[in-house]
């Protein structure tokens, strides 16, 4: 019994390690990551509805960027070392957070296609960061 108590104390530290490690984390890159993935996702949905071949997005790093007729990947970027490139616009932050906004924060997004183990299966992953250097990931699979 006092084995059992043991372990289940360390498991109960290390869980509350691992949250409050994330206590002080900007909850805005979660909320920024997740919307654009939902785009970046209708995008390609779109584009397939379309009958735009699904291999016509090159593998590279992206960014998400509004026009008049919505949201559009653009890309592949070629100066990564640039990170203005990768600024989210204030407008969009306020949109997507619901006009929240750290004042003086700011955050930048790379999205990444790439096609790692078959031409029919694409592997998208993207990081919001903040001017903290915290960061939020998030990748999926999208099949043909």
């Amino acid at each position: 019994m006092v084995i059992m108590s043991v372990i289940a104390f360390g498991a109960l530290l290390t869980l509350l390690r691992g949250t409050i490690g994330n206590v002080n984390q900007d909850p805005s890159l979660v909320n920024l990551t997740s919307d654009a993935t939902l785009k970046v996702v209708q995008i390609i949905n779109m584009n397939k509805n379309l009958g735009i071949a699904f291999d016509n997005i090159e593998p590279g790093t992206y960014i998400l960027s509004e026009g008049d007729d919505g949201f559009r990947l653009e890309g592949p970027q070629t100066n990564l070392f640039n990170k203005d490139i990768f600024a989210l616009k204030e407008e969009y932050i306020r949109k997507v957070l619901g006009g929240f906004m750290l004042e003086g924060q700011k955050y930048f997004q790379k999205i990444i296609v790439s096609y790692p183990s078959s031409p029919d299966i694409m592997l998208l992953e993207i990081e919001t960061q903040n001017s903290d250097n915290q960061s939020y990931y998030q990748s999926t699979k999208i099949s043909k």
